[in-house]
């Protein structure tokens, strides 16, 4: 089984590659020169239901992205521990190196209830920054975290939350991507950047 991955280069839309699952399961192993041996990528994770424009699958199920510093490698997992299903696709995007990225750790101090908070001098006080974040369980003890998840901004700062309502567990965390808003002569280019990341699309 394989599962179809889009990568983002740095400059524009994706390039398709084809990325072969490890073995039968909820785990899957990322072989990429934009990702290998880079665990400060950050990168960031979207399905893509039909990534050659015609028919489509389901993949209805919360997934994230770690990286084995055994292997230097990042996986894709699914945090209900199921299996993906057959041909599942994603685009993942690889944020260029310096500021707009970085790992979240979820802590007792950051954690209330269903919520985290992001502390990034980047994101405080940026109620209009355009903020992408995907689930990084860590390397440690890792608790799943098997429901949807959202960024949400309650001024002055940026959470992600998990829409179940239930608890946000205090480990692990997230890898985050922060785009400033906008000027109107940079509209356009990211507007372009939205829809390569939304799209997957060549």
């Amino acid at each position: 089984m394989s599962h179809a991955v889009v990568l983002f280069r740095k400059s524009g839309c994706p390039v398709p590659s084809r990325v072969p699952n490890v073995a039968p399961g909820n785990l899957s192993t990322i072989n990429a020169a934009a990702l290998n041996d880079r665990p400060l990528a950050m990168p960031q994770m979207v399905g893509n239901w039909n990534p050659d424009g015609s028919g489509g699958i389901y993949n209805n199920h919360p997934d994230s992205l770690s990286y084995s510093s055994v292997l230097g490698r990042w996986s894709l997992r699914q945090e209900d521990l199921q299996p993906f299903s057959a041909s599942a696709a994603f685009n993942l995007f690889v944020p260029a190196h310096g500021t707009g990225r970085y790992q979240h750790l979820n802590t007792p101090g950051n954690v209330s209830g269903a919520l985290t908070t992001l502390n990034q001098t980047d994101l405080n006080g940026h109620g209009d920054a355009i903020v992408l974040a995907t689930r990084n369980p860590g390397s440690g003890t890792i608790t799943d975290l098997a429901a949807p998840l959202a960024v949400t901004y309650f001024g002055p700062n940026w959470t992600v939350a998990r829409l179940d309502g239930l608890s946000m567990p205090s480990n692990g965390g997230f890898n985050v991507s922060v785009r400033p808003r906008p000027s109107s002569g940079r509209l356009r280019s990211l507007l372009n950047w939205l829809w390569c990341w939304s799209a997957g699309s060549s």
